[in-house]
């Protein structure tokens, strides 16, 4: 099998290589956080979930270069690198657990892991609820900070993606199956 990647591909893989390459102190992190000028922080946060879903560079490619980068670091930078890449490899590691979950269990996107559990919500979604959690007006703070950033940004992270779902699900006792994230209409 001939596989060659696009130009597009090889600057992301380069990109994401640099970021685990650069020479990034703990100073530089503070100085970058605790601007207020604007400063671009976006080095920080490297969504690199889309490139994962689309092939653009692979988890056994992110772990090499973490482990790549975890070897060279001095005793100033392992401060803040180790710990991260640690957490970076944690996330790719529980990334492929689910992936795996899905392909060994395809029904658990759209039935519950136990079929006694189907008939405990109602099969109408309580819209009292769904609207002020789709809008941000639930009252809860954190819920409706979460949920206005994904509305304004379209995009939140992993783990208050996770929130969002757990909230309305076990909070609101709102379907799993009838709420979306990312396209939430």
């Amino acid at each position: 099998m001939n596989f060659t990647f696009t130009q597009d591909q090889l600057d992301f893989q380069d990109a994401v290589a640099a970021m685990l390459r650069s020479e990034v102190t703990a100073d530089s992190i503070r100085a970058r956080w605790s601007a207020t000028d604007g400063t671009d922080r976006t080095f920080l946060k490297p969504r690199i979930s889309p490139h994962l879903t689309w092939g653009t560079i692979s988890t056994k490619e992110l772990i090499n270069m973490t482990k790549d980068k975890t070897k060279s670091l001095d005793e100033n930078e392992s401060k803040i690198w180790k710990k991260n890449m640690s957490a970076l490899n944690s996330r790719l590691t529980w990334r492929c657990h689910f992936i795996q979950k899905l392909e060994s269990q395809p029904s658990i996107e759209f039935q519950c892991m136990h079929s006694y559990y189907e008939k405990l919500r109602d099969k109408q979604l309580n819209s009292n609820f769904y609207s002020p959690w789709k809008n941000g007006l639930t009252g809860y703070p954190f819920v409706d900070a979460c949920m206005r950033s994904l509305n304004y940004n379209g995009w939140i992270n992993f783990r208050m993606r996770a929130m969002l779902v757990s909230f309305a699900s076990y909070d609101l006792w709102l379907d799993w199956r009838k709420i979306r994230i990312s396209n939430h209409t």
